[in-house]
């Protein structure tokens, strides 16, 4: 009898530990003061001081096909960038730099020499899509393209675990973000271009050099069955980066140049 009681009193207990008087909620997640304050938790390095090395290894998935190659990439927030292919065997088939608002490429197997204005059409001849150099570096970078928002009206909100900001264009939605409160780090982006195109950029993260850490995997969707997938590896500061650095020298004579200003 003894022991019925006490199983009866242990149950009482538990159910009594159970009730909604005596429960412990799990806390809301944190989010920020103002959207403003989530963008700036976000924002490139405006003083140009980073510059980082990284393996990028592009997929390219369209209806069309498929391409695969491996990009050395050098990045300086916020609108500087250099890019090399890094091919199975032989030499380089592919350099290109951009700053100061111009581009240069070189294409030794032509060969030919290739230089104009950075703008986005120009850059979307060599580059997956037509976007300008700002929204190359922020989305490889993980970071807010400060340049460019048009947005007459920011909004922010939490959602989920996520802290939600909204660029407003009128009542048309143009950018959004995802931020975690906790780490600070872009999760998730969405965008229109000035054509139109939707764009859906995610991130995993975790490579990281020194104080420098960006995303490890991006993924961009666009409308209908586009991807491309950006694997990161081999992060690497650049230390006492010359001004060279993005910028390629003048071919030679024998070599024809192509200006498409």
């Amino acid at each position: 009898m003894k022991s019925v009681l006490s199983i009866v009193l242990a149950f009482s207990l538990l159910l009594a530990g159970c009730t909604a008087g005596n429960s412990v909620m799990p806390p809301e997640p944190m989010g920020f003061p103002s959207p403003e304050a989530a963008l700036s938790a976000i924002k490139p390095d405006r003083n140009g001081e980073g510059v980082f090395q990284v393996t990028a290894k592009v997929t390219f998935s369209a209806p069309r096909g498929k391409i695969i190659l491996k990009l050395a990439t050098v990045i300086q927030p916020p609108d500087k960038l250099r890019l090399e292919t890094i091919p199975v065997l032989g030499p380089p088939d592919f350099f290109m730099t951009v700053r100061k608002g111009r581009f240069k490429v070189f294409l030794p197997g032509t060969p030919e020499f290739i230089t104009g204005n950075a703008s986005p059409d120009n850059l979307g001849r060599f580059l997956p899509l037509a976007w300008p150099v700002e929204r190359w570096v922020s989305v490889l970078t993980g970071t807010h393209p400060e340049t460019m928002g048009q947005a007459v009206k920011i909004r922010g909100m939490m959602e989920g675990p996520l802290y939600r900001i909204d660029m407003m264009s009128g009542k048309t939605i143009r950018e959004s973000f995802w931020v975690n409160p906790q780490n600070q780090h872009l999760e998730k982006a969405n965008f229109i271009s000035d054509d139109g195109q939707q764009y859906q950029v995610t991130y995993q993260w975790g490579l990281q050099s020194d104080s420098t850490e960006i995303p490890e995997i991006i993924k961009i969707e666009l409308e209908g069955e586009t991807r491309i997938l950006i694997t990161c590896s081999d992060l690497q500061t650049v230390k006492n980066a010359g001004p060279d650095l993005f910028d390629l020298p003048s071919p030679g004579e024998d070599i024809p140049v192509r200006n498409l200003d």
